[in-house]
């Protein structure tokens, strides 16, 4: 009987350590949007509607009393940002990318206008994360298309992932398939850190 209660704490302790590990992998990004004006004074009041195709409703909300107004927690993807405040032109920023653990920071020119007038913006650099330290790279679909020399793994992190130096390089595919020793920014994979 004692066996059986012994191996139940055990699994229970283990199935917490595997949720508690699964849990601190950050698999969402955020918006943060500011309005400010034409001298870089901060809006407060402007509505804002974040909508996407991977979103089952619009977000919506006003900007505090910072100008700011931010929605956590978002599923990476493409989303569309309307700012809209009486006696300002509606500004509308589409093709915002989303991605993984990252914070994407919009600042958005408001300009006095009528209501009826609207400022689309497509095709504008990408968003920079400036809240966020350290190199992250998403492996997608598009990365592993453009990705020379097969669809290994190994291969993906050794020419993509910055930071990461692989001990044996892959010349002509004769490492393909076959896992490495590598070091990212300092530390061995083989070393397992200490908690």
């Amino acid at each position: 009987m004692r066996a059986l209660v012994r191996r139940a704490a055990v699994f229970a302790a283990s199935a917490l350590l595997i949720a508690s590990v699964a849990g601190a992998q950050v698999q969402t990004g955020n918006i943060s949007v500011k309005a400010v004006d034409d001298q870089g004074a901060v809006m407060p009041g402007a509505t804002v509607t974040i909508t996407s195709p991977v979103l089952p409703r619009a977000f919506e909300g006003t900007t505090d009393s910072s100008g700011v107004f931010q929605v956590p927690g978002l599923t990476p993807g493409s989303y569309t940002i309307k700012v809209a405040l009486q006696g300002f032109q509606t500004y509308i920023r589409e093709d915002v990318i989303l991605r993984q653990g990252q914070t994407a920071s919009v600042e958005v020119p408001m300009k006095v206008g009528t209501l009826s007038e609207a400022v689309t913006v497509k095709g504008e650099s990408p968003v920079v994360d400036t809240k966020t330290v350290g190199s992250r790279t998403n492996i997608d679909s598009a990365l592993l298309e453009t990705t020379p020399g097969g669809k290994d793994i190994w291969n993906i992190l050794e020419y993509k992932a910055p930071g990461v130096v692989v001990d044996t390089p892959d010349v002509g595919g004769n490492q393909g398939g076959l896992q490495r020793a590598m070091t990212a920014r300092g530390t061995p994979n083989s070393r397992t850190p200490s908690c």
